[in-house]
């Protein structure tokens, strides 16, 4: 049953948003994902969905996590590593094909794009059941499908365009 259109609030990854952060991946990941992987990838992915693992990897300055919230329920999230990679990006399953991804990815892109102004492109490893998702949202694959730690995915960019450079006295 696909919730109520109500207006969804963007925003920066809470310590208290971890639990169901945690939940909803989980979910999305068990039915869409898992399938195609094997018992070593299921473990490495979940290694990654620890408290401790994720209050840690956000701790880094090099990383940030943005959450798509219905009121208090975690409907999207994304997690960006090194100003330049997408390491995850997931919506809840009764979110799905309302635009979460779309806006998740355009708000991390221009956080990126905020801190490294010259950035040309911004990547991802994206598994077999998100590669059509990724591809609507103009990724294209950079390499062929591989498989590491059990996990199979394929490499993707997105490439920026150019920002025009600004000159003396224009204004920001």
């Amino acid at each position: 049953m696909r919730p109520p259109a109500v207006p969804l609030r963007y925003a920066d990854l809470l310590p208290g948003d971890i639990p169901g952060l945690v939940a909803m991946i989980r979910d999305v990941f068990f039915e869409f994902m898992a399938p195609a992987y094997t018992e070593e990838g299921i473990a490495y992915f979940l290694s990654g969905l620890e408290p401790t693992a994720l209050s840690a990897r956000l701790a880094s300055e090099d990383r940030f996590m943005l959450v798509a919230k219905d009121g208090d329920i975690l409907a999207g999230a994304v997690e960006v590593r090194d100003h330049s990679h997408i390491s995850l990006l997931f919506t809840a399953k009764d979110y799905h094909r309302r635009g979460i991804a779309k806006e998740l990815v355009r708000l991390a892109v221009s956080r990126c794009r905020e801190a490294l102004p010259s950035l040309t492109a911004v990547t991802l490893n994206s598994s077999a059941f998100a590669l059509p998702v990724y591809q609507r949202l103009g990724f294209r694959p950079t390499g062929p499908r591989q498989e590491r730690n059990g996990m199979v995915f394929t490499p993707m960019a997105l490439k920026l365009a150019s920002l025009p450079e600004r000159k003396p006295g224009d204004s920001p």
